[in-house]
């Protein structure tokens, strides 16, 4: 990655925040980043969390894969950000999920920034990030081992991703990543699978007013999801 540069920013940059808004943001999500991040790493003691959302990964890391269970309806959950606790699980227990968790909470308001900034209401942008980041109810859920914010966070960029691509001419590799992220908020959680239907009308409305074929766009964006959508459903 350092030798082919791609840690380096590319493609246009925005325009700088203002300076009042610049400090507000860091200075507010610097003293909440603190004490979320402390949140996250004590002992894991939310309800959901110790029981189902991590007493499933850990069966399934002491069964070193899947194993069926039958007397549990949260088993037949999709489970994508849980397989993610899996890994953090395998090292540092429930405290590292947690903090995987946690990853998703400080980026959403990055992500909404960004949004923000992309299309020209920076301050807005510095507002709602802020509201969401010290909202008690993110700030709880966010630093323990539950998927909501998660589930927030790629939902949000389902969206960002629909808003980038509706702007620009055209774009097909970005269809795909639209398509996979769109289809692991069905990985998610069940309910957030209206944003593959979302995704899929955004393409079809954006390629007709175009006057482009849309059928093409429309099986790249199903078929990249249906790639994160099927284990589950099998």
């Amino acid at each position: 990655a350092v030798r082919r540069g791609a840690h380096r920013p590319r493609g246009e940059s925005f325009a700088p925040l203002p300076a009042l808004s610049r400090r507000l943001f860091g200075v507010v999500f610097a003293v909440f980043f603190v004490l979320y991040f402390f949140n996250a790493m004590a002992p894991e003691l939310s309800p959901d969390g110790s029981t189902y959302h991590l007493g499933i990964v850990s069966r399934y890391l002491r069964a070193h894969g899947f194993e069926r269970i039958t007397a549990d309806m949260y088993a037949n959950l999709s489970q994508g950000v849980e397989m993610l606790f899996l890994f953090s699980f395998a090292f540092g227990r429930h405290s590292a999920a947690a903090l995987t968790h946690f990853a998703f909470l400080v980026t959403l308001p990055f992500a909404m920034l960004s949004y923000a900034r992309r299309f020209g209401f920076p301050v807005a942008g510095v507002c709602g990030a802020l509201l969401v980041f010290v909202s008690p109810v993110a700030g709880i859920d966010g630093t323990s081992a539950y998927n909501d914010v998660a589930t927030a966070s790629i939902v949000f960029t389902v969206f960002y991703l629909a808003q980038i691509w509706a702007s620009i001419d055209s774009n097909r590799g970005l269809l795909v990543l639209l398509g996979l992220v769109a289809g692991f908020c069905y990985a998610a959680k069940y309910t957030a699978f209206l944003a593959v239907p979302y995704a899929l009308a955004i393409v079809a409305w954006k390629s007709i007013r175009r006057g482009a074929g849309f059928l093409k766009p429309l099986l790249l964006v199903g078929g990249c999801a249906t790639i994160m959508i099927a284990p589950w459903m099998i």
